[in-house]
């Protein structure tokens, strides 16, 4: 989440800290923006979901996680979500991508993640009408498996 500046743009730096650095190549991707009217309420973490112990997440398959009324989150007035997005239980290089429950998934990741890592992104997601976010687990190559998924509620914003 970034503000954006009264050009309208933002600015990305890459740190010249050290003898090793140098030039990065930088993917920017626009998922939305907050009017500034809108509030956030920000919460103590609330697991909202955990596959481990629940059946984990196929390659190429999506689940929906109910979000308003729960870990904190209001029943309603309630546009995205903070969550902490988790994966671990990885085979294979992928990523994760969230989105608002019942609209079509977006071609951008929520989180990446190589093979074996545990790996977590704080994640802004818009709620579906049904009070739902929507996660897929990518399946761009023949080595894709199932992952486990954990999310955490951390705060929300306003509609």
């Amino acid at each position: 989440v970034a503000k954006v500046g009264a050009d309208g743009s933002i600015s990305i730096w890459n740190s010249n800290d050290s003898a090793t650095m140098r030039s990065a190549d930088i993917i920017v991707d626009i998922v939305g923006y907050f009017p500034a009217a809108a509030s956030m309420g920000a919460l103590s973490p609330a697991r909202v979901l955990d596959t481990r112990s629940s059946g984990n997440l196929n390659a190429g398959g999506s689940l929906e996680v109910p979000v308003l009324g729960r870990g904190g989150v209001p029943s309603s007035g309630v546009g995205a979500v903070i969550v902490n997005l988790t994966v671990t239980g990885t085979n294979a290089d992928g990523y994760l991508t969230t989105w608002p429950t019942g609209q079509p998934r977006p071609n951008a990741s929520s989180l990446n993640f190589a093979a074996g890592q545990t790996v977590a992104n704080l994640v802004v997601a818009k709620v579906g009408a049904d009070g739902s976010i929507s996660i897929w687990n990518s399946n761009d190559s023949p080595t894709m498996s199932n992952v486990d998924v954990l999310v955490d509620v951390v705060g929300w914003f306003s509609t």
